[in-house]
């Protein structure tokens, strides 16, 4: 699970029509060719696409499930696994790994505060 591209994609709309070109938006860019190529490859399901068009308008789990006609907890397990193949595709840039990496490197946090960040990252 990415973190970082779970966010990307609950911002993709804020991103792209704020007018700014910014590291975001290059993310939102490398986003946008994984999807395209995974598409090409086939290995995101018809669900998925929908899952992740949906949660892309800024749907949280118990609207987007209503607007596709499905439990929060199916909405949210093809969501984590959609972000999971985009992380993947992607590299190591967009894994949690890499996130917390670099929040350890710029702000030396406490070790009580990479416990609560590590949960707050876990696949809720």
């Amino acid at each position: 699970m990415s973190s970082f591209v779970r966010a990307l994609v609950n911002s993709y709309t804020e991103i792209a029509t704020r007018g700014k070109i910014d590291n975001l938006l290059i993310a939102k860019i490398d986003l946008d060719m994984a999807v395209a190529a995974l598409h090409k490859a086939g290995t995101l399901s018809s669900m998925e696409r929908k899952v992740l068009e949906v949660a892309s308008l800024g749907h949280s789990p118990n609207s987007g499930g209503k607007e596709l006609g499905m439990s929060r907890w199916k909405y949210r397990k093809i969501f984590n696994r959609v972000c999971s193949k985009i992380a993947r595709y992607l590299g190591w840039e967009y894994s949690d790994e890499n996130f917390i990496l670099s929040v350890q490197q710029i702000y030396n946090p406490t070790e009580e505060d990479m416990q609560k960040l590590k949960r707050g990252m876990s696949v809720r």
